[in-house]
């Protein structure tokens, strides 16, 4: 059971604790009360500058020992943001670290040491960015948001930062940068998260030392309440499809209200039949809907909605006729839909958990405050943007970008809006008869629910445009089973998409619409518009360029748990779907080079470098390990290539490898790639037992968390069809002459490697 503690330490620090017996990895986050609305007007971007730069040196940790190596090589996550508000940073790793960990976090945030070269490199590094987001479509259509606010004058600053913005004299931005940390960065400003299965007081106690770290005081108050312009709506012209933002203000917002904007998303995003958000996606007035915060503070707080939209009118009236009806709701349905909102959050790693927290998406205890919060949104002020490719704008500088806007009123709408019915409802079981064959079906033996995992055959890639036409005919039968008491979901995992759902008793009608949902249409369905970052175009495309051949509409499927009698029945109505196939293993396609169209400036690069048959996985794995934070460092740091770098171990299409990710504004895709050969070329292995005994120790830790259900589905089809898996006794034969041989190997097998690389095409 999942325990929390709140504490507010001697030197003010405030404390979240989060026991969660459970968990597979520990995590951490760190919040400051400071964002790039508290910088000097002299220093625009100050505060993103100070994130990135808190990754440096700091008094007690430097070069491999500090936080953002340290993290790559446990084969953790880690990350940081700036708001207008706050700032934080962020890691997750295995339990037994989370002290190391904690005392980096602290050590960086409270005495960082600002290298004159690491500012440099950061200042660069920013200058990237900033160019990168110019045409980043979301960052736009907040800019064109921020221009709806009268005060703060902060909302209108230019905050990225820049080389310009920046300056040639580096000793005036050093004492700038350690005027503004000095200022902020004390216990009163600062809150700390620490989640993991560790008991509450030794995570107190890290709390405790963390506290030590950091000086006392206070900053003085500073926030200012948010006000609009008196005409708040405006257009803005994209070339993407069409989107609209309705965004709200709510004043003197307490945590006890704010926490509900999790139930009423809920609510919202409910896409089962008849739900509020498949009723949108029944009459083509939306597609989806996102909520996020623009801004997140004590004295209010700026809550914005998003629809993927072409009818602004209609979503404007529809959403209007759909909080009038959630003021209707009986306290079963909200009790309901809360339930579904606490399942989705506990079902986040303990990283994401920490993050939905403190940045605002919490789920609440209970449902005493829905109401109020109804109320504040049909109070609070609006202000809402409309952005098309139709939208004729006229050109507008603001914080740093060129927009398109116009005014902008949303016209009446005249026609009828749907009825929206929230759960539980009550349901007619209509009796059916399942088919007479039996699929091939995996079983293995646990824990009731039932879960199932069904994926293409091996070596095989499931299509961008089939994932998402299969995603749009799956969503209403996820939301259906979460209201039946299960789960489901359609993602894409090691470059395979699957599905994985959890199936309670009486789930025959739900398994009867699976044939239709994973159909693979015979024409090709419309390609997904391209995302807005190249490198991240490239990663959706690569499964298709490592697949030996495109997936055939057959699927294997394992089972865990469930009766003898529910597995049966399952195994009848997987039959259109799955059969009896020895899956053989093509050789995969190698030594391909693919262009991908994408309407960035930026280069970017994604090489994917098979491994051989003959290299262990372990010995692969531990070489990844040592590789990451070494391949940063030369990469980002040395030699500046940009701000996208990334060297790890990859499962794609089930093939095992490493995978090279790099974006830059300045360097070709060819001389990217000769970077990363070098690389590989000259990486020094070290001989040292205590650097092997700790990469064994992470991997084993990997083994200990590839614990979950659908992880042994996957093991188990894999190890039917012939496939290896990392394993404890390869792990321990471990040896520096294995990781030498592994990087011998790769070496001598780079023309096998699979590069995709951006070619830019201007938007019209």
């Amino acid at each position: 059971m999942v325990e929390t503690r709140q504490l507010r330490l001697h030197k003010g620090l405030r404390v979240t604790l989060i026991h969660q017996p459970d968990a597979q990895q520990a995590a951490a986050l760190a919040q400051v009360a400071v964002g790039s609305h508290d910088e000097p007007d002299a220093w625009p971007g100050l505060a993103h500058l100070l994130e990135h730069l808190l990754f440096s040196d700091s008094a007690r940790f430097q070069g491999d020992e500090r936080l953002m190596p340290w993290v790559q090589a446990a084969g953790g996550r880690l990350n940081a943001t700036t708001l207008p508000r706050s700032s934080a940073w962020f890691f997750e790793v295995e339990p037994a670290l989370l002290a190391e960990g904690a005392a980096r976090l602290a050590d960086m945030l409270a005495a960082p040491q600002f290298p004159s070269e690491a500012i440099a490199q950061e200042a660069a590094v920013i200058d990237a960015e900033y160019r990168l987001i110019q045409q980043h479509t979301p960052s736009r259509r907040e800019a064109a948001l921020y221009t709806r606010v009268s005060a703060p004058s902060a909302f209108q600053r230019f905050h990225i930062g820049s080389r310009e913005a920046f300056g040639d004299d580096m000793a005036a931005l050093k004492e700038a940068l350690h005027q503004f940390h000095q200022r902020f960065f004390v216990a009163g400003e600062t809150q700390l998260l620490l989640q993991g299965p560790q008991s509450l007081a030794a995570l107190e106690q890290l709390a405790h030392d963390f506290a030590g770290r950091l000086p006392s005081g206070r900053a003085a108050p500073r926030a200012e309440e948010i006000r609009f312009l008196s005409q708040a709506d405006i257009a803005l012209t994209t070339h993407s499809p069409g989107a609209l933002g309705i965004t709200f203000y709510l004043h003197d917002f307490t945590h006890d209200v704010r926490d509900n904007v999790t139930l009423l998303r809920e609510f919202l995003q409910d896409e089962a039949p008849d739900g509020a958000m498949h009723s949108l996606r029944q009459q083509a007035w939306a597609q989806q809907l996102t909520f996020s915060w623009l801004s997140l503070d004590a004295t209010g707080s700026w809550l914005a909605l998003q629809f993927d939209t072409e009818q602004p009118d209609a979503v404007c009236a529809w959403l209007a006729h759909a909080l009038r009806a959630l003021a209707h709701t009986s306290s079963a349905q909200r009790a309901h839909y809360l339930q579904l909102a606490q399942q989705r959050f506990a079902a986040l790693t303990p990283l994401d958990q920490l993050r939905e927290r403190a940045f605002g998406f919490a789920p609440p205890a209970q449902t005493t405050h829905f109401s109020a919060l109804l109320r504040q949104l049909a109070q609070a002020p609006q202000a809402r943007l409309w952005s098309a490719a139709s939208v004729q704008g006229e050109a507008t500088e603001t914080q740093g970008f060129s927009l398109q806007l116009q005014p902008w009123t949303p016209g009446h709408f005249h026609g009828a809006l749907p009825p929206l019915r929230f759960h539980p409802l009550a349901h007619r079981h209509a009796e059916l008869t399942p088919p007479a064959d039996r699929a091939p079906l995996i079983s293995l033996a646990g824990d009731a629910p039932a879960t199932l995992l069904l994926r293409p055959p091996f070596f095989t890639a499931v299509s961008p445009a089939d994932a998402a036409a299969i995603d749009r005919r799956l969503r209403p039968l996820f939301a259906l089973l979460r209201h039946q008491g299960g789960a489901g979901s359609w993602r894409e995992a090691q470059g395979v998409w699957q599905l994985e759902a959890q199936l309670p008793a009486g789930s025959e009608g739900w398994l009867a619409s699976l044939p239709d949902a994973l159909r693979l249409d015979g024409s090709p369905p419309a390609e997904p518009p391209p995302d807005d970052v190249a490198i991240r175009e490239l990663l959706r495309q690569l499964p298709q360029a490592v697949a030996a051949r495109s997936a055939t509409g057959r699927w294997r499927a394992a089972l865990y748990g469930g009766s003898p009698e529910q597995q049966a029945v399952i195994a009848q109505w997987l039959a259109p779907l799955a059969r009896e196939s020895d899956d053989p293993c093509p050789p995969p396609r190698a030594g391909r080079c693919l262009t991908v169209a994408h309407p960035s400036r930026d280069r970017a690069l994604l090489l994917f470098l098979p491994a051989p048959p003959e290299v262990s996985l372990a010995a692969l794995r531990a070489l990844a390990l040592l590789m990451e934070p070494r391949f940063f460092q030369r990469m980002r740091v040395e030699q500046q290539i940009g701000y996208v770098v990334s060297c790890r171990y990859q499962r794609c299409a089930d093939r095992d490898g490493i995978l090279f990710a790099l974006q830059s504004p300045d360097v070709a895709p060819d001389a990217l790639r000769a970077q990363c050969e070098t690389f590989l070329q000259q990486f020094a292995i070290a001989e040292e037992a205590e650097r092997l005994a700790t990469l064994q120790s992470r991997l084993c830790a990997q083994l200990t968390a590839a614990s979950a259900r659908a992880e042994k589905l996957q093991r188990a089809l894999r190890q039917a069809h012939g496939l290896r898996d990392l394993g404890r006794a390869s792990v321990d034969a471990l040896t520096p002459q294995a990781l030498r041989q592994a990087q011998a190997q790769l070496v001598i097998g780079w023309p096998g490697a699979v590069a995709l690389e951006t070619r830019c095409v201007e938007t019209q």
